[in-house]
């Protein structure tokens, strides 16, 4: 009987330890999950994959008119798939956390890797969504038109249907809302009620809004303030996305120092204060180049590797994403398979082969 007494103090006292746990950069409190009752210490990998917009209708996305069928067929999954994805992941163990979750800064200043205490079986996992903009080439592709609130106040989307030519609001046209949605269905595949990442550019708007006509910041805020308050995170993507001397092959220092620039003048105020950078096309920038980085706030940086080992440079992070889309789910299906879900469950039956 004394050692059970002695057994649930102890208990006690470390679920107080953990409940208390604070970041030393943001002074979060991280609760315990709800009826949880036992926590262990994940030291594990932290594993990122992240996505591009959805296709909503795979007829239009994979047709010979707009935008080439190739391009979607590589680089993007469907809402089909992406909704078969999030029940997989989920049976492997996965569960949503943001980067403050797993990232802090320790005595010095120095970004470190927080511990993270998780329930037995769980393994935390990053979603990131990269071109969150919905750019003009998409327009006539079935893809979601851009992020609305809708009569609850909630971040939704506006889509086209193809067959009566009308606007509606849905629930169904990109990665938020459904994500959403399916973590109210699923409260534990989600840490403290994180989501996800949302990467945008600026040289066509943000969330499908013209940032220079003045009468769209205002949604565009309440738009931001909503996602923030429901456990999303935002990161620049660059202004640009522009890969001729910009971020391709050999990128040029002076027309980096443009684009941060031009982010920090044009997008910063509309999305506020981001610390993560999503590098486009997944470069890893060096030398004075990568010093611009940090130069500008960016203390995690969001590389394309399937290597999800962190490391660190010049103190800052950097996280390797791992890409999900018809190119690696063909050409990557093992590693897939073998790290995250069974591609053969996930594949839309409207996906032509991949060429």
């Amino acid at each position: 009987m004394k050692t059970n007494k002695i057994n649930i103090i102890l208990f006690s006292i470390i679920s107080m330890i953990i409940i208390f746990n604070t970041s030393s950069s943001t002074n979060t409190c991280y609760a315990l999950e709800p009826n949880t009752k036992d926590l262990v210490k994940y030291d594990g990998n932290i594993e990122h994959i992240f996505f591009h917009s959805l296709i909503v209708y795979p007829e239009l996305a994979f047709d010979t008119k707009g935008h080439s069928a190739d391009g979607y067929n590589e680089w993007y999954v469907t809402v089909t798939e992406f909704k078969r994805i999030l029940p997989l992941l989920k049976e492997r163990g996965f569960i949503l956390v943001n980067t403050d979750d797993v990232l802090t800064l320790d005595e010095n200043r120095k970004l470190v890797r927080k511990d993270l205490y998780l329930p037995k079986g769980k393994k935390p996992l990053i979603i990131s969504q990269d071109d969150v903009n919905y750019y003009k080439f998409m327009d006539q592709d079935g893809f979601t038109k851009r992020l609305v609130l809708d009569k609850n106040n909630e971040v939704s989307t506006l889509v086209k249907n193809p067959t009566s030519n009308q606007y509606s609001i849905s629930r169904d046209g990109d990665l938020v809302p459904i994500l959403d949605d399916y973590i109210k269905n699923n409260p534990d595949f989600s840490y403290q009620g994180a989501k996800g990442i949302l990467g945008v550019t600026g040289y066509e708007g943000v969330f499908g809004y013209d940032i220079e006509d003045n009468s769209n910041l205002e949604q565009l805020t309440k738009i931001t303030t909503r996602l923030m308050e429901n456990g999303w995170e935002i990161a620049s993507h660059s202004y640009t996305h522009n890969g001729k001397g910009f971020f391709g092959d050999n990128p040029i220092y002076n027309k980096l120092v443009y684009d941060f620039d031009k982010w920090d003048r044009k997008i910063r105020p509309i999305i506020g204060d981001t610390n993560i950078f999503i590098s486009p096309y997944g470069i890893t920038l060096d030398g004075e180049n990568f010093k611009l980085v940090k130069k500008h706030g960016f203390s995690i940086y969001c590389c394309v590797d399937r290597n999800s080992c962190l490391s660190i440079k010049d103190n800052t992070i950097i996280m390797p994403r791992f890409n999900i889309d018809g190119f690696t789910m063909n050409k990557c299906r093992e590693d897939i398979n073998k790290k995250f879900f069974d591609v053969d469950k996930v594949i839309d039956g409207n996906r032509p082969k991949l060429k």
